[in-house]
């Protein structure tokens, strides 16, 4: 079977308005962020921080997001399930998140 096979690309951002996509020959399959920060910024250098916006931000990202190698995105969209099969914990663990 032959493999799908899709060219690896770099997109930079200054932050403003729009972004650069790039061929990025030479890369590894996956993503890296790397962020600039400002001086008022330095809080998001915390791991605990950064982990803790990928779990409000991107907890129901129907794909796994990993930070040293730990999975921070652990609730299954609910919208993805049929209502009769979420039981009411879930509902509850689904609102007491995003608050």
């Amino acid at each position: 079977q032959k493999e799908d096979i899709q060219a690896v690309v770099s997109t930079q951002s200054t932050g403003e308005d729009g972004y650069d996509i790039q061929e990025a020959a030479g890369l590894p399959r996956g993503t890296r962020i790397v962020i600039q920060l400002k001086d008022d910024a330095v809080e998001f250098c915390k791991k605990d921080r950064v982990r803790e916006v990928l779990r409000k931000h991107s907890n129901f990202v129907g794909f796994p997001i990993f930070m040293d190698g730990v999975q921070v995105n652990t609730i299954e969209p609910l919208w993805t399930r049929k209502p009769s099969d979420i039981p009411d914990e879930e509902h509850a663990e689904l609102y007491q998140s995003l608050s």
